[in-house]
């Protein structure tokens, strides 16, 4: 192979190298925007059968760090576990309303107001607060302490879909801030 021969692959192969990479920046931009109506997946909410056993599993064997802990009704205690800058699992105990196994999802909005309005626009008939009918999304409240908005979707299967946008003191937005 000739010096020029040599020196033009090297100049393509860097030419396709800041194609790639420019592409792949693109692409990673777009997937912390969240590319998907902009929602993001953030939080697996579980609920567990024994709450002092599956701590001691998730802490002690799995090696989960605990970004925070609070006690929405005075009686059971949530606790979430970060498992990245952006990522936590939310454990709480299992009640009568709420069997063990997966108990929600939140996904985070920059704007509730819009994508509520725009999921009643797709079709989604307006429920109380407190519903859990299929198919509907649930009035806007507050999530208190952990200092958010929220509505809830539940899909076909009744899964609950918790729709958050963070106040300035959000908990969750605290500990991705903090993340090291």
């Amino acid at each position: 192979m000739t010096r020029l021969g040599f020196y033009l692959r090297a100049g393509v192969f860097f030419l396709v190298g800041v194609a790639v990479g420019t592409l792949l920046m693109q692409r990673t931009a777009a997937q912390e925007k969240g590319a998907n109506n902009g929602l993001k997946l953030l939080v697996v909410g579980i609920a567990v059968k024994d709450y002092p056993e599956s701590q001691n599993f998730y802490e002690k064997k799995m090696g989960f760090k605990t970004a925070f802990k609070f006690s929405p009704d005075g009686k059971r205690t949530t606790t979430y576990y970060q498992m990245g800058r952006d990522s936590f699992l939310e454990m709480q105990s299992a009640t009568p309303e709420m069997p063990e196994g997966l108990s929600h999802v939140h996904l985070l909005t920059d704007n509730l107001d819009a994508t509520v309005a725009r999921l009643r626009q797709a079709g989604m008939p307006a429920s109380a607060r407190t519903a859990t009918t299929p198919g509907t999304v649930t009035e806007i409240g507050m999530v208190q302490p952990a200092n958010v908005r929220s509505a809830n979707v539940f899909d076909p299967n009744g899964i609950r879909i918790e729709l958050n946008e963070w106040l300035p003191e959000s908990l969750t937005k605290k500990a991705m801030e903090s993340w090291k």
